[in-house]
């Protein structure tokens, strides 16, 4: 609640601080704070959007309400530049998009269908929920926690941000991959301990099956190519 408390303070005074600069009525003194006149000169001649420009600032207009923590102005920017609101990423332009989040999506669903398979065998159709405190190896807090980002990419917020959230922030990708890895991984045999190959676990997970291959593929993807084009403020992650 402290942590809370304190951040949400700050969010309050950011509010408060960029209302006064960008809604303020006092044009002349306001923005010889803000910017150069070199600036202002060349935001007039491309037709950009000014600070005290009510006309156009519509957020400006907006009441302002003290019990909502977000800033007035953001959920007006993200909808304008971004398309974050319900169903706005639902443009044919976005589909490669959803075609970079669909692996991320898709290890989500395997392994939500997966766990509440296994809690149904072993606790019962009724007892899924109540058998997750006596079962130490449920992962159903971190698979609700895991659909949630996913509902979430999907209908409202950038869906090309979702596999570095859900890689970031949930331990359920890496608890499906590490036990898909563990049920299908062939036992090891003497010719692997005798003469190993380059990173033996690997070798022989990808060997095993195309599937495997393409996953092990996609993981050394995502790690070496993902992180190169988010570098490049390139659409991944």
């Amino acid at each position: 609640m402290i942590c809370w408390g304190i951040f949400g303070s700050q969010v309050v005074s950011h509010d408060s601080r960029i209302h006064h600069s960008f809604c303020s009525r006092n044009i002349t003194h306001n923005r010889t704070k803000l910017m150069p006149d070199a600036v202002y000169q060349y935001a007039l001649q491309a037709r950009l959007v000014l600070p005290h420009d009510l006309e156009n600032l519509t957020w400006c207009r907006e009441e302002r309400n003290i019990l909502y923590p977000i800033p007035s102005f953001y959920k007006h920017v993200q909808e304008k530049y971004w398309q974050v609101e319900p169903f706005g990423y639902w443009q044919l332009k976005k589909l490669p998009c959803f075609i970079i989040a669909a692996p991320a999506i898709f290890i989500v669903l395997y392994g939500s269908l997966f766990e509440l398979d296994r809690l149904r065998t072993v606790h019962g159709l009724f007892g899924v929920i109540l058998g997750t405190f006596h079962d130490a190896n449920s992962t159903l807090p971190f698979m609700i926690h895991a659909l949630v980002l996913t509902v979430l990419a999907i209908v409202l917020y950038n869906v090309e941000v979702l596999t570095r959230i859900l890689f970031s922030s949930s331990p359920f990708v890496y608890l499906v991959i590490a036990q898909y890895m563990d049920r299908r991984t062939p036992l090891v045999t003497l010719d692997d301990i005798q003469y190993p190959t380059f990173l033996p676990f690997f070798t022989n997970f990808s060997r095993s099956h195309w599937v495997h291959a393409l996953l092990l593929c996609y993981l050394l993807g995502y790690f070496y190519i993902g992180t190169l084009l988010h570098a490049n403020w390139l659409p991944f992650t």
